[in-house]
């Protein structure tokens, strides 16, 4: 993503001047854009709050792990789970865990984005950028 907001900025013509030092912020901005990123960006944003739960455990609570085999031809899935901080808050882009989840004294759980879905939505939103690029001036 980090590479994508780097070629962005290389063309504020296209794109005026999109945020690029949050993934955040860079993946709000073009999903309000046009109606047309809102989906990658969505698949996107799941990834990014995924990676950001793993790669940064001091802003989130300890959690612990489960191996799953999921009914959706996902195969077998590595589910993170965890109870709520002190204060009773639970990690960004966790929810509260389904009915089915085994551990009934978890308060949270992600159901981590599956990786073929995130590539997709990268190579769309890609596309889709990389397309106005060259489309640019020929109006």
């Amino acid at each position: 993503m980090s590479k994508l907001a780097g070629v962005v900025v290389l063309f504020p013509e296209v794109f005026g001047h999109p945020p690029v030092r949050s993934m955040e912020k860079f993946l709000k901005h073009f999903a309000e854009l046009e109606p047309e990123f809102e989906e990658s960006c969505s698949v996107l944003e799941k990834a990014r709050k995924y990676r950001t739960l793993l790669d940064h455990p001091a802003g989130a609570p300890v959690s612990n792990w489960m191996t799953f085999r999921t009914a959706d031809d996902r195969g077998i899935v590595v589910f993170h789970f965890g109870n709520a901080g002190r204060s009773g808050t639970i990690p960004e882009g966790t929810e509260p865990p389904p009915s089915w989840f085994p551990f009934g004294d978890a308060d949270w759980y992600v159901d981590p984005p599956f990786v073929p879905y995130v590539d997709a939505a990268l190579t769309e939103l890609m596309g889709r950028l990389f397309l106005k690029i060259q489309q640019f001036g020929k109006d």
